[in-house]
């Protein structure tokens, strides 16, 4: 995934922090943006479209109004209404009330567009109408028959709000306005939905570990993921994460939001923390100087948990960190961003 990373630099004396930037929120604040500004015209305009149609249905009454008061005064013998100009205006009534539908309904298929767009660029799956298309007429007693189908098993287990099309609305050239109307409260449903689904990919972004643990700009990796001669014994053994060597007192930070569930001191570890991030997920700093948060807190990514140290089984001041998966290491480079 695309990050971008912020470099601050603090005036005097400091450590440089950086921020890093995931190319989701970016695109998760576009789309809720356009989302919102696009459904907010659409009503915007349905409303004006309502205001124009009541002033022109009142002064369709008005005329008919005076027509009709020209018949009553007429009664002595004088001309009747002319046909010609009820049909006149009647299809004027009728083709100004047709603009208007056809307007409605081209805005809403460009909002249903747009809908899909967003959750195409979100691999959220398409929502369509609910309407489903009325029994066609025939000839005779309607009679209808034909054998199993191989398909019966998957239609079955088919979601109707997914699967049917919106063949009623989209494509048609006379929706009613019962079928309008109905057509936009799903489109809010949906909107909503995907709001929520929005939401929830953010908060796993925001939990996934993908900084590396200090921050210092003389850090650097001093051993890596897998196995490696044992600085101890000499023997070729697995590390199960990444050495990052620092100066000691150096920031040690939350590489993703999550729980704290262990932070003590805890032989070889020496002082070590680990946070639980979800969906199995796990972080583990060691060899500390010092913890600066305990067992229950909830951390930030960045937020700094201890300082860099050479505590436990340790040649000189860094940070062991280790991303597990279901209680198991796996390597924390995946992990660790540009």
């Amino acid at each position: 995934m695309k990050k971008w990373t912020l470099l601050v630099i603090p005036e005097g004396q400091g450590n440089t922090s950086t921020l890093q930037l995931h190319a989701f929120y970016l695109w998760a604040a576009v789309g809720v943006l356009v989302l919102l500004t696009f459904t907010s015209a659409f009503f915007f305009k349905r409303y004006q479209i309502s205001q124009e149609e009541m002033a022109h249905l009142a002064e369709w009454n008005r005329q008919m109004q005076i027509l009709q008061s020209q018949d009553n005064n007429n009664a002595n013998g004088a001309e009747e209404l002319d046909p010609e100009m009820l049909r006149e205006l009647g299809q004027h009534i009728r083709a100004e009330y047709e603009a208007r539908d056809n307007a409605i309904t081209e805005d809403l298929n460009a909002l249903y567009d747009l809908e899909s767009q967003v959750r195409q660029v979100h691999g959220l799956p398409p929502r369509s109408s609910s309407a489903v298309p009325p029994p066609a007429s025939g000839n005779g007693d309607n009679g209808r028959g034909g054998g199993p189908s191989v398909y019966d098993s998957l239609q079955a287990q088919e979601d109707p709000m997914m699967a049917r099309p919106p063949t009623l609305i989209y494509g048609a050239s006379r929706p009613s306005a019962d079928l309008i109307v109905q057509e936009i409260n799903l489109r809010m449903e949906s909107l909503e939905h995907l709001l929520d689904n929005l939401e929830e990919k953010q908060n796993e972004v925001a939990r996934t570990p993908s900084i590396q643990p200090t921050n210092h700009p003389d850090a650097r990796v001093s051993s890596n993921f897998g196995y490696r001669e044992d600085p101890f014994s000499n023997s070729l053994r697995h590390h199960d994460g990444i050495d990052f060597s620092a100066p000691p007192g150096s920031d040690v930070l939350a590489t993703g939001e999550g729980t704290v569930i262990k932070a003590e001191y805890d032989g070889h570890f020496g002082n070590v923390v680990e946070i639980d991030h979800g969906e199995g997920k796990t972080t583990l700093y060691a060899h500390m100087q010092e913890l600066l948060v305990s067992a229950g807190d909830e951390v930030e990514r960045g937020e700094v948990i201890g300082l860099v140290g050479s505590t436990g089984r340790s040649t000189g001041p860094h940070i062991h960190y280790e991303v597990r998966r279901d209680g198991q290491p796996v390597d924390p480079s995946p992990y660790l961003g540009s």
